[in-house]
């Protein structure tokens, strides 16, 4: 009779100590206009400048469109032979606080009337784009599990071009998605060094 082969199940993982310490968690939240250099989340929440509570969390994308050169004859990816035509970035979330200003930033280009109608404030569109309707940065701060400092991750010269679709129902609370997408500044393209419009804020490691 043949011996049974013994057959171990080998703990392959990813996981090391520093594992936990790298987990991004929960859905943090979203700020307007924060200044890296000055605000922390308790000035800027004080300052106003938080868009408000959110439901399931949001996302951030930055995804590059890249050009493969083609020559006859060759027939794969060669290294050193892609170029990055530009770059798609953008936060959005779904925001469950109706104020005039989220309103507004969902609207991309708005107006508001003040006068017409005693107590309220009119919001309309407009059917252009002005400067004033970019938001300087839209940001988003969160927990990463091993660090006393937040993630902070922003795209610059936002503007939501989805426009304002608000859905309410019975037994639910009204709430509208915004989806802000990054623009590079005018004057980005005086350089020869055009930077994507956003950055990831990684803490870095304290020594101990």
């Amino acid at each position: 009779m043949g011996t049974a082969k013994v057959r171990k199940v080998k703990p392959y993982s990813g996981f090391t100590s520093k594992t936990l310490d790298n987990m991004l968690l929960d859905a943090g939240v979203f700020f307007e206009n924060y200044d890296v250099k000055t605000d922390t989340y308790a000035t800027a929440k004080a300052a106003g400048k938080c868009l408000g509570v959110t439901i399931k969390g949001g996302e951030f994308s930055a995804k590059p469109t890249a050009r493969n050169i083609e020559f006859d004859g060759v027939h794969s990816r060669v290294k050193g032979n892609t170029l990055i035509d530009g770059w798609e970035t953008y936060i959005k979330a779904t925001v469950a606080e109706v104020t005039e200003g989220n309103i507004r930033k969902a609207l991309g280009a708005s107006e508001v009337d003040e006068a017409t109608l005693a107590g309220y404030h009119g919001i309309t569109g407009r059917n252009y784009v002005l400067d004033s309707d970019y938001c300087t940065n839209i940001t988003w701060i969160g927990c990463l599990l091993g660090k006393d400092k937040p993630v902070i991750i922003q795209i610059f010269n936002g503007l939501n071009e989805g426009g304002l679709t608000m859905g309410v129902a019975d037994k639910d609370n009204g709430k509208f998605d915004v989806q802000f997408y990054g623009y590079s500044d005018e004057t980005a393209y005086d350089s020869e060094d055009v930077k994507p419009p956003f950055v990831i804020w990684e803490p870095v490691a304290e020594e101990v």
